[in-house]
Parts: structure tokens; sequence; C-alpha cells
């Protein structure tokens, strides 16, 4: 299921997109679903052969005019932290505000090709974590020492369209997954009978 679900809710969600019609009484666009499409990345890995989740979200930025598009997620304990807060900032703003930006710590397999140990990707990725999230709500320059990460000047100029708030993208991201699951029980049940 770790590859074909991002399979499965890009051909279902895209279906609700494009399903989606003005009503005929009032002209409004009306859809029954909550229209969102998640994408992911693993590296070295052969269950799944996406290792850049960003360039996904890129070009469902352009073809998709309403679903949200849920980045599940950056491996951001492996990868530049600043890139990764412009980036995420970056496809904020091409998509009008409809990012869910999700973190993930990665596998040991993802570690060790980045020639990082192992034992350190959990702080690594609460320090990326806390950095990123800096980038998008306090303004530059401003200098970073950090255990894992430091930059002599961070200046962030690409800001997110929404104010992130950890909360906020967690529970989106929740509200996600339980959708998901709720979605896939169901055609599971509906296979059967």
């Amino acid at each position: 299921y770790i590859c074909a679900m991002p399979v499965f809710i890009y051909y279902f969600f895209f279906q609700a997109e494009d399903g989606i019609r003005d009503s005929p009484v009032t002209g409004v666009q009306t859809c029954a679903l909550p229209i969102c499409i998640m994408t992911n990345e693993h590296h070295s890995a052969y269950w799944c052969g996406k290792p850049a989740v960003n360039l996904d979200a890129a070009v469902l930025t352009k073809v998709t005019k309403k679903a949200k598009i849920a980045i599940l997620g950056n491996v951001i304990a492996v990868n530049d932290p600043i890139r990764m807060a412009e980036e995420v900032a970056m496809l904020d703003c091409y998509s009008g505000g409809r990012i869910i930006s999700g973190f993930v710590r990665g596998g040991a397999v993802e570690t060790l090709q980045a020639g990082i140990d192992p034992t350190q990707n959990r702080e690594r990725f609460e320090e990326a974590h806390d950095l990123i999230v800096k980038c998008w709500t306090e303004p530059g320059p401003f200098r970073y020492e950090g255990k894992h990460y430091q930059y002599r000047v961070v200046n962030p100029w690409v800001l997110p369209m929404q104010k992130p708030r950890s909360e906020e993208h967690t529970s989106e991201l929740q509200s996600l997954v339980n959708l998901v699951c709720r979605l896939l029980l169901d055609k599971k049940k509906n296979n059967r009978s």
C-alpha cells in the first residue's frame, strides 16, 4: 500500500475534482468530498521510486485549481532545512495557499545514504523543523548556530501564503489520514460485497 496509496488518492481525487460541476440552480461549484491529493517520497527504496516530493507538488499546483496538496513528506533530517523552507513556501505561493506540508524523518537507509549517523536522525529532524518554522515566521536576516546546522546568514524572502502553525498542520494531516483510511476501508468493504 505504500506506493499504491498515493496513486489511489491521485486517481480518486482527480476524478472528484474533474467531477466538480456548476450547480444549474445556483451556479456555484459543488462537490460532496473535501478534495486533497497526497504525495510522498523515499530514497533508495525499491517500493517507491519517487525521490522528490516537491516536484510532484509543483506539478499538482498547476493541474489542480482547488484541491489541497499534502506533502508527506520532505525528509528534513537529511536535507538542507533552509532550502526546504524556501521550496515549500514557494509551492504554497504557486498553489494559492493550498499546501499541507508534512515533514518526515526518513528511514535508516535514507539517513545512511546521506552520510549521517542514524542515531542523530531524531534530533536533526527536530532542529530542522524548528529552523523551517523560524524561517516562515521570523523576519531575516538572522544567524543560526545549532547543533547540526550552522548558518552565518539566514534571510528568507519567500514566505508561505498561509501563516504556519504546527498544530494546524498536524490537525489537517490527521484529518487527511482519517479520510484516506475511511475511503480505503469503504472501498475494501464494497469490493467484498
